[in-house]
């Protein structure tokens, strides 16, 4: 992903990404075959690291990436 003031290379290729007034909401493309369920990463408009999700831990022995962002009235 490239930003004014450089790029930023993630793990994985990106899915889909919410773009906010300050920051931007990826999801990372993780198969459903792979244990990677902290696919969630914000990043500011300059491409800095602010935040990834935290593990989830699997109800069952397959893990769960999250496949998608939903944006409700401005609320992710």
């Amino acid at each position: 992903m490239k930003f004014e003031d450089g790029e930023i290379t993630f793990r994985k290729d990106i899915r889909e990404a919410i773009f906010t007034d300050d920051a931007i909401v990826v999801c990372l493309a993780v198969s459903t075959d792979e244990m990677d369920n902290e696919n969630v990463i914000g990043v500011d408009t300059s491409g800095d690291r602010l935040w990834e999700i935290e593990p989830v831990v699997p109800t069952s022995e397959r893990d769960a990436p999250f496949m998608n962002l939903v944006e409700r009235d401005g609320a992710l």
